[in-house]
C-alpha cells in the first residue's frame, strides 16, 4: 500500500489526472494541492509500476477512445484505494470549478455535456460515490450563481449516487418557478421521494400539485407518482388517462394498482399509440384477465406495434403463463427490452430460448453498454456465465 502524500504517490495521482483529462482534452488541473514527503524505496517501486501501467494503456489506445475509456476505468478502479481524504476533497473542488467554468462558457446543454466529459469521468470513475466529497457536490447544486447546465449535471450525479442530504435542496429547486425548467425537471426526476416528506408534507402531494398546474413538468410528475406508488394520486391519474394522456397510463402501470384495470381495459378501444401504452401498463399490473388480454392481442392484433407492446407487457408481468408464451414464441426483442429495465426473470428466459439472437441479447445485457445499472448487469452476467460454462 502506498504511503499517502509520498513522492511516487503524487506521481501516480498526476498520471491518473492527466490520463483522465486527455480522454477528451481540457484545461490543466491545479496540482499544487498535493503535499510531498519522502517515500520508502519499496513503495516507490509499487507506484512506479502503476505509473508504467497507466502510460502503457495510453500508448496502446492512442487511436481508440472507447477502448481507452474501458481500460482506464478498470485501472482507476484498481488504484483508487491510494486516494486520501484530503486529496479527494481537493480533487472534487478543482473538478467542480472546471465543470462550472466550461458550462458557463457554452450555450447549449448537449455541447456542455460533451465538453465536461473529462471532469465527469473524474467524478464518476476516479472518485465515485465512495471518495467524492458529497458536500461540495450538493453545495454546487444549491448555489444559484452557478450555471444552470452545471447544476443540471450535479442533480444528475446526486440522483444517480443517491447522495444523502440533497432532498431538501432538490425540493427547493423543484418548487421554485424562477429556476430553469430543465433543472427543475431533472431534480423532479432524481429527488429521493418515496416515503419522504418536505416541510412535514408528503412529497407526493407536491408532485400532485405540479401534475395539476405545470404543463412542462406534468409528464415527469406523473412518472414519479407512478414510480413511487403514491396511492393518493390514483384517482387523478385515472381521470387524466381517460382524457387521452399517455404518461398517466404509464404511471398507472408503474403504480401497479388493480383498481386501474377497468379503466385500462376500456382504453384499449382507443388509437394504436394509446393501446400500445395500455398493453405495457396491463402487464405491469398483472392478473389473469390482463394476461389473457395481452396474449390475445399479441397473437391477433392487426398492428405490429400494438402486438409488440403486448409482448412487452407480458415480459414486464413476470407471470408464469406469460413467460411460457414468450419462450414458446421466441419473443427475444420483448424480453430483452424488459431485461434492460431490470426484469431479472427475462435473463433466464433468454437463456432458455437459446438461439444465437437470444444469447447475443443476453450478452449485451451483461455489459455496461447494454445495462448501465450495475446490480441488474451483474445478474445478467451470472446467467450468461452459465451459458458459457454449459458449452
Amino acid at each position: 500500500m502506498l504511503k499517502k502524500g509520498g513522492r511516487m504517490y503524487k506521481k501516480l495521482l498526476l498520471v491518473l489526472l492527466f490520463s483522465v483529462v486527455t480522454l477528451k482534452g481540457s484545461v490543466s488541473l491545479p496540482l499544487n494541492v498535493i503535499s510531498v514527503t519522502k517515500e520508502e524505496d519499496t513503495l516507490e517501486k509499487v507506484a512506479e509500476e502503476y505509473v508504467k501501467e497507466a502510460e502503457k494503456i495510453f500508448k496502446e489506445t492512442e487511436n481508440d477512445i472507447e477502448e481507452r475509456r474501458s481500460r482506464i476505468s478498470q485501472f482507476t478502479s484498481k488504484v483508487t484505494k491510494v486516494l486520501s481524504t484530503p486529496f479527494t476533497k481537493a480533487l472534487t473542488k478543482v473538478t467542480l470549478i472546471q465543470m462550472e467554468v466550461i458550462c458557463s462558457a457554452i450555450d447549449d446543454f448537449e455541447s456542455a455535456g460533451f465538453a465536461t466529459f473529462p471532469q465527469a469521468f473524474i467524478l464518476i470513475e476516479v472518485l465515485g460515490k465512495k471518495y467524492v466529497d458529497s458536500g461540495q457536490v450538493i453545495k454546487a447544486l444549491s448555489n444559484k450563481r452557478n450555471d444552470w447546465k452545471f447544476r443540471w449535471l450535479m442533480a444528475e450525479r446526486i440522483g444517480t449516487w443517491g447522495l444523502k442530504g440533497a432532498k431538501d435542496i432538490m425540493m427547493e429547486i423543484i418548487l421554485d418557478k424562477g429556476e430553469n425548467n430543465y433543472l427543475r425537471y431533472e431534480c423532479l426526476f432524481m429527488v429521493s421521494a418515496k416515503g419522504k416528506t418536505y416541510e412535514g408534507i408528503p412529497i407526493g402531494e407536491y408532485f400532485i400539485q405540479i401534475f395539476k398546474e405545470e404543463k412542462g413538468l406534468k409528464a415527469m410528475a406523473a412518472t414519479r407518482l407512478g414510480g413511487m406508488k403514491y396511492k393518493p394520486a390514483l384517482d387523478i391519474l385515472i381521470q387524466s388517462a381517460k382524457e387521452d394522456s399517455l404518461k398517466p397510463i404509464m404511471a398507472l402501470g408503474d403504480m401497479g394498482d388493480k383498481e386501474a384495470l377497468p379503466v385500462l381495459f376500456d382504453l384499449l378501444k382507443g388509437g394504436k399509440y394509446r393501446k400500445a401504452r395500455v398493453c405495457e401498463a396491463l402487464g405491469k399490473i398483472g392478473g389473469e384477465e390482463a394476461i389473457d388480454t395481452l396474449i390475445n392481442i399479441a397473437l391477433n392484433d392487426k398492428d405490429h406495434w400494438v402486438r409488440y407492446s403486448a409482448k412487452k407487457g407480458l415480459a414486464f408481468s413476470e407471470d408464469d403463463r406469460a413467460y411460457e408464451f414468450l419462450i414458446k414464441h421466441k419473443e427475444v426483442k420483448a424480453l430483452a427490452r424488459a431485461g434492460r429495465f431490470g426484469v431479472i426473470r427475462a435473463y433466464k428466459a433468454l437463456k432458455k430460448i437459446g438461439t444465437p439472437k437470444a444469447l447475443e441479447e443476453l450478452r449485451k445485457l451483461s455489459t455496461p453498454e447494454g445495462m448501465p445499472v450495475k446490480k441488474f448487469r451483474e445478474k445478467a452476467k451470472e446467467v450468461f456465465k452459465e451459458v458459457e460454462s454449459e458449452k
